[in-house]
């Protein structure tokens, strides 16, 4: 077997399992919703469109080729099995051979190579057919997963963070000049329960302290005697006092942390940041509130056609930006090919038609 044969069929096999990585990419994309998931397709769409362009440039046979092309994108139906993408991979297909004749037909009707010319003839139909197969393929999936699976949860808690504070100074003045971003969920809940009472305890009980000597015989005591009587006094009501507060506080802060947990829907300990807890609490009302909407409206299928539609109009912007990349890409590696020796450029007469 020679070189070309086995450079034949390196391209066949590659772009074949190049073409079903690429599907199975936007698949895993759909199902595992996150920003960096896509970044996946990326990287396998452009080998895809290196490989299509290297078997148009390199495979000589025109049936083959059509062959080729249609089984790559046939692989999308592996993770579709809806006849309705039957009709949109058949499209991408026939749009798909139409770019690989115009590349055959430049670098055959030229007198000299071009491959950047070629390869930009054919580049905007072959991103045209990945775009329809590709948001095809992800209004299938997001339609049998649900419209709320494809929705981006709604991230408002650098608002709400921003909120937050100025609304609870306006609410309680307890507040208004506080702004320890540490401040936990306990901490919050003992300062509410406490500002009531802040300053008042120790007044009333000296006040007490003083009937209390008095009506004992204190007005045959001395004032140093009194003094000292009053802090002792003071000294074991303040004791008992925190031991108490102590008690009450471990009360307080339990049924607090549970009256958090049933309004938050999550289990809250304590220690976490109270403006944190109360934005994270915020943003998933506003997930909650909107999303189940969405899977119960009559209009989620036109809702999961705007969003494939927004994708198609994403991929094909996105691919007409890179591909100048992955042209470059397959000139490099045709240029390694050619100083290997793995294909050679000749030079041979041709006739021409001209006008007299």
């Amino acid at each position: 077997m020679d070189k070309k044969q086995i450079l034949k069929y390196f391209l066949i096999i590659f772009t074949l399992a190049v073409a079903f990585f690429s599907w199975f990419s936007i698949d895993r994309a759909i199902n595992i919703p996150a920003a960096s998931e896509w970044l996946a397709p990326i990287f396998w769409f452009s080998l895809l469109f290196v490989f299509l362009c290297l078997d148009s440039i390199l495979i000589k046979n025109t049936n083959l080729l059509k062959i080729i092309y249609a089984v790559s994108f046939f692989a999308s139906f592996i993770f579709v099995l809806r006849w309705q993408h039957i009709l949109a991979i058949l499209i991408a297909v026939l749009f798909a051979i139409s770019a690989s004749e115009r590349i055959k037909n430049d670098l055959k009707s030229n007198i000299k190579i071009s491959l950047w010319r070629a390869l930009r003839l054919g580049r905007p139909f072959i991103v045209f057919s990945f775009a329809i197969v590709i948001s095809s393929q992800y209004y299938f999936e997001v339609k049998k997963l649900g419209v709320e699976h494809a929705i981006p949860d709604f991230d408002v808690s650098k608002i709400s963070r921003a909120l937050v504070p100025k609304i609870l100074s306006m609410a309680n003045e307890a507040f208004k000049d506080s702004n320890d971003e540490n401040m936990t969920v306990d901490e919050f809940i003992l300062k509410i329960q406490s500002q009531s009472l802040e300053g008042k305890s120790i007044i009333e009980a000296r006040g007490n302290v003083d009937r209390l000597i008095e009506e004992q015989g204190g007005k045959n005591l001395s004032p140093e005697q009194k003094e000292t009587i009053k802090q002792e006094i003071l000294k074991k009501i303040e004791k008992e006092k925190t031991n108490i507060l102590e008690t009450q506080n471990n009360l307080i802060l339990e049924q607090g942390r549970k009256q958090f947990s049933d309004t938050a829907g999550f289990e809250v300990k304590g220690d976490e940041k109270f403006y944190d807890t109360i934005s994270r609490i915020i943003n998933e009302r506003v997930n909650n509130y909107f999303k189940p909407g969405l899977s119960e409206n009559n209009h989620s299928s036109a809702i999961t056609a705007l969003l494939a539609l927004i994708l198609f109009l994403t991929v094909m912007p996105l691919g007409s930006f890179l591909s100048p990349l992955w042209i470059l890409f397959v000139k490099l590696i045709f240029h390694i090919l050619v100083k290997s020796d793995m294909i050679r450029i000749i030079k041979v007469p041709k006739e021409v038609e001209m006008i007299e």
